[in-house]
């Protein structure tokens, strides 16, 4: 049975599950219950839960509106966020200040950072996860800037060079520059061989040569060369332009 919201759930789930966003107690079992069929969580419910992950939903609610889309679930807007998309230059950066502004107003981030952040947004920025990631380093507090957050919280992307007996995989894939200690907002020229995690309930079929998107060290999308393409530019776009 196809489920509405999978691809939603899928980026969210692994944040959700490490508790640095999203539904709380037993709540955060559903998303993955969802997404492996093993319950008979629906559509209706998880799109309640994913309401709550209040970061995502702000920046998706600002490209539907942006675009003239009545649904910030809507999969253009999914997709504009999590891999990016053309509806992410209908936002201005002035909208992302005031989107900032509003969330530090509901007490969402602390005022100082906020000012911060908003000190940091460039023209270029535009409502992409990198955006959230690199300029304003999560709600929690727990992604800090130059930290290995950084790294885990991006969503990266890669090819798959070897499925290990145990199902993990081997991915071909760039990271964040590392000098002195701190992680540079800068992806490395070269890619490197990297373990990525994979849950086989979630992704039974996985070969070599495939490309995957990942957030937190783990598979959450296997994913087209279009996609790939489309998720390298919108990072690298954010990265152009911050700084640490």
């Amino acid at each position: 049975m196809e489920k509405k919201y999978a691809r939603a759930a899928h980026y969210a789930l692994y944040p959700n599950i490490l508790g640095l966003c999203g539904p709380r107690g037993r709540d955060k079992e559903k998303l993955y219950e969802y997404l492996t069929l093993k319950t008979k969580v629906g559509d209706r419910e998880v799109r309640k839960l994913l309401e709550q992950f209040t970061a995502a939903t702000a920046y998706m609610n600002l490209i539907a509106a942006a675009n003239e889309i009545l649904d910030w679930l809507d999969p253009r807007v999914v997709d504009a966020y999590w891999i990016g998309n053309d509806l992410l230059d209908r936002v201005w950066p002035k909208d992302l200040k005031i989107l900032i502004s509003r969330l530090a107003n509901e007490g969402k981030i602390a005022a100082p950072a906020a000012e911060e952040a908003i000190a940091r947004v460039h023209s270029n920025h535009r409502p992409h996860h990198s955006f959230h990631v690199f300029v304003i380093g999560g709600l929690s507090g727990q992604v800090e800037r130059g930290s290995i957050g950084w790294e885990l919280c991006r969503i990266g992307w890669g090819t798959v060079t070897r499925v290990k007996h145990d199902g993990n995989l081997m991915v071909l894939a760039r990271s964040l520059l590392q000098r002195g200690g701190k992680i540079l907002p800068e992806l490395e020229g070269v890619e490197r061989e990297r373990l990525i995690r994979r849950d086989r309930e979630l992704f039974p079929r996985v070969s070599a040569g495939d490309l995957v998107a990942f957030h937190w060290g783990r598979v959450v999308e296997i994913i087209d060369k279009d996609a790939a393409q489309r998720l390298d530019y919108w990072t690298e776009r954010t990265l152009k332009n911050c700084s640490l």
